[in-house]
This record gives structure tokens, C-alpha cells and sequence, in this order.
């Protein structure tokens, strides 16, 4: 299982990284993607991070092998 994050344009590169200050919601949201689909989907899944980060949601994009639904409670 892997996980990332898009690189944000530099008039926001201050949303990059995880700051109380930029994300008062607090809220971090899992984007579980399966590692088969994920170079098609790509692009589309960094823009909806960029989206979520100015919305005040700090999202991290998990890639993930088959996992089951019960795999998927550990993440």
C-alpha cells in the first residue's frame, strides 16, 4: 500500500504538508484508489486533493492491491 500527495503550484505550496493553521476542519480524508486504475485516474484524483485542500480537508491518496472491505478497515 502506498500513499501520496499531489505537488501544489507554489502560490499554494503552503498546502502541501499537514498544518492546523491551513486545515482548521481537522479532517484528514482517505482517497483509496486500487493500484490497477490508479495511472488512468490519476490526474483526476490530484485534482480532487488540490479541490479538497481549499476546502480546508487535508486528503492523502492510498493505493491499494484486491484489499477487501475488511482489508480496508486497518487503513
Amino acid at each position: 500500500m502506498g500513499r501520496s500527495r499531489p505537488t501544489f503550484n507554489s502560490d499554494e505550496a503552503y498546502l502541501q504538508n499537514y498544518s492546523s493553521l491551513h486545515y482548521p476542519k481537522g479532517n484528514e480524508v482517505a482517497i483509496i484508489v486500487n493500484s490497477g486504475i490508479c495511472d488512468a485516474v490519476r490526474a483526476s484524483i490530484y485534482q480532487y486533493v488540490v479541490d479538497l485542500a481549499r476546502d480546508g480537508y487535508f486528503g492523502l491518496i492510498y493505493t491499494v492491491d484486491g484489499a477487501s472491505p475488511s482489508g480496508l478497515k486497518i487503513i
